[in-house]
């Protein structure tokens, strides 16, 4: 009984300081006094179910018998958790001072923005919060909280609530939280958490497999105070102000703040520095959880957002496709050593494509050896590497002596490296491939015809699409020199482009034909979306980058979809145009200066295609001293 007694005392103790009334402090002193005579006068330990038999024989009037069963659950809650729970509180619960004052100053921020009718909802729904922080974590100042009381809050305390009230309280309680993180007095996570349901996809390392884990651990310690959580935020608004900027739709925006949100909860919640590798992990064990159908669009935002925080931009021309390299299914000691020759390719500043090709190749010559049994580059002999040349089959010589070339300086890296003894083994395999001309395809007359006159379904893309057709038909310019054109590079006064070609980075002023200039001007005066871009031709969609050169193969596929297997690409059009200039008695040197060749010698391939004055060029048996006595069996 002198357990029952002290617990007794604490629930009458707590009524009196949360300045209950006189008639609930009577009753539950009442009911706990009678309570506790009839387990000593019956020899009874307490138990919840006892006191819930005691009070159903007793004959009281209905609000008599509320307040004993709630006297009887406080009492019960001190017993399993030594204070009464947030359930069984009472509504004159007295908030500690620093919780009181919070509320009241928030109340007389947002005075002006609410109705004096709504003020005190805010401040039931704001003091339900903190009652709970009180109550169930005994906190006493905001500084205390963790995000483990917000989302014990929101697992418990918000779900009791109805469906219509779950809404209003959390929505309130977020900006309260809001409000408290620009005083500083917590973090705008705590925010977060109440916003979009980010506290059901927020997790901590320990949710993580235990490998996963460690890694995320060791990366994010030791990036910590290079790219803390909050620099983190800060960066990431940075960064959705600048899609904003850029004209990028609500749904990319919304993913987008939703993802960098969740990323943030995650990193502040375990004390964690952002670095892509840590992301890339997170995101491959809980990105179908968090994104769902917008997983794809959520990776691709977490690599632009890595762009913009080494390039303080959004580049959006940017690809970026994710997929296991096949690499990765090669044995340790065979992709350690890959790992190191590609890096030691991109410290050599080679292209990315370049550094691709390389992982292809070697890619592929690894797995012949791991296949014959190989188990280390030492083991490699001339003989394998003439059966791997055999079985190595490629669509042309070309291709196959790209491939060799760089197998062939794999296989002298690893004689510089020690993993192989014999430095010549990379001779075993040939480089060279016997050369090869490829007869020169023009478009005919009807052909160029259609593609003079082909606008796209889409109007502002047709007008696009049929000015840069134009110029590579009209003008024999490369796709590369197109889509990197610019507006400075046009002289409308003088009808000409002025530009540098990518290619041979050889400067060429060009004159400018009408129906190009006139295509180039419908685009932009009616097709050209509203962007403050230096390039003319531009996608049409958010953030409205220049256009890739491969979208110079998509028109002339559109118009020619047969052409697709002849070898139909862009290029045509600027065969064409040679061939054209050549049959309108263009010499060679102007020619190869239109086209931007520095040598006439390149064009010389093109005479063959002009039928009419190639006609002029045979000359009689005769004259060649070759005769047709006894008929052409006996020539």
């Amino acid at each position: 009984m002198d357990v029952f007694q002290t617990n007794s005392s604490i629930v009458l103790k707590y009524l009196s300081e949360n300045n209950a009334s006189p008639t609930l402090c009577c009753l539950s002193h009442s009911c706990l006094s009678k309570l506790g005579k009839f387990l000593h006068d019956n020899s009874i330990s307490y138990s919840l179910d006892v006191a819930k038999e005691w009070l159903s024989q007793l004959s009281l009037c209905t609000n008599t018998i509320q307040t004993y069963g709630k006297a009887i659950r406080q009492l019960d809650d001190v017993y399993k958790y030594g204070h009464v729970s947030f359930a069984n509180r009472i509504q004159s619960m007295i908030l500690s001072e620093q919780f009181s004052g919070a509320v009241s100053d928030y109340l007389s921020d947002i005075s002006g923005k609410y109705s004096k009718k709504h003020l005190p909802n805010i401040r039931i729904r704001c003091k339900y919060f903190l009652e709970y922080m009180q109550v169930e974590h005994q906190h006493s100042e905001i500084s205390e909280m963790t995000y483990t009381d917000v989302l014990s809050f929101h697992a418990t305390a918000l779900k009791r609530l109805s469906k219509a009230d779950y809404g209003m309280y959390k929505g309130t309680i977020a900006n309260f939280l809001r409000w408290l993180s620009k005083k500083g007095a917590c973090p705008i996570g705590f925010s977060m958490l109440l916003f979009m349901n980010h506290a059901e996809k927020v997790f901590m390392l320990r949710d993580f497999s235990n490998k996963t884990a460690s890694y995320i651990n060791a990366i994010g310690t030791s990036c910590l105070t290079d790219f803390s959580p909050d620099e983190f935020y800060t960066a990431s608004l940075d960064f959705c102000m600048e899609l904003e900027n850029l004209g990028y739709a609500d749904t990319m925006r919304t993913t987008a703040r939703t993802a960098l949100d969740l990323l943030y909860l995650f990193l502040d919640m375990n004390q964690l520095g952002y670095d892509p590798k840590l992301v890339n992990e997170w995101f491959n064990e809980k990105g179908d959880f968090c994104f769902k159908k917008n997983k794809y669009m959520a990776r691709r935002i977490f690599a632009l957002f890595e762009v913009f925080t080494k390039e303080g931009t959004i580049i959006a021309t940017h690809y970026f496709i994710h997929r296991p390299l096949l690499c990765d299914g090669l044995p340790d000691w065979c992709r350690r050593t890959l790992d190191q020759f590609l890096l030691q390719k991109e410290r050599d500043n080679l292209a990315a494509s370049t550094v691709c090709m390389y992982r292809s190749s070697i890619t592929r010559f690894c797995f012949f050896i791991v296949d014959n049994g190989i188990s280390s580059f030492s083991e490699i002999t001339p003989e394998l590497l003439k059966r791997f040349n055999i079985s190595d089959i490629h669509s042309t010589p070309e291709g196959k002596n790209a491939y060799n070339v760089r197998i062939r300086k794999f296989l002298f890296y690893l004689a510089d490296n020690c993993y192989t003894d014999n430095y010549f083994l990379g001779n075993a395999l040939p480089c060279v491939h016997a050369p090869s001309t490829k007869i020169v395809k023009t478009l005919t007359p009807d052909e160029s015809y259609a593609l003079e006159n082909y606008i796209d379904e889409d109007y502002s893309l047709g007008l696009r699409n049929h000015a840069i057709a134009l110029i590579g038909l009209k003008m024999g310019l490369r796709g590369s020199d197109i889509t990197e054109l610019t507006f400075e590079q046009i002289n409308w006064r003088l009808g000409a482009i002025r530009f540098i070609q990518k290619k041979t980075s050889v400067e060429r002023v060009l004159p400018m034909p009408v129906e190009v200039g006139n295509a180039l001007y419908r685009y932009i005066t009616e097709g050209r979306p509203d962007s403050k871009s230096k390039y003319v031709f531009i996608v049409h969609k958010a953030p409205y980058g220049r256009v890739k050169r491969n979208i110079c193969r998509r028109i002339i596929q559109k118009v020619f979809p047969e052409g697709r297997d002849d070898g139909y690409g862009f290029h045509i059009t600027r065969k064409t145009y040679a061939t054209e200039r050549f049959r309108n008695h263009v010499g060679y040197t102007e020619v190869a200066y239109l086209i931007g060749h520095t040598t006439d010698e390149t064009v010389k391939k093109y005479i063959s295609l002009d039928e009419e004055r190639m006609r002029l060029c045979p000359i009689s048996l005769s004259e060649s001293g070759i005769t047709m006595k006894g008929g052409f069996r006996n020539a």
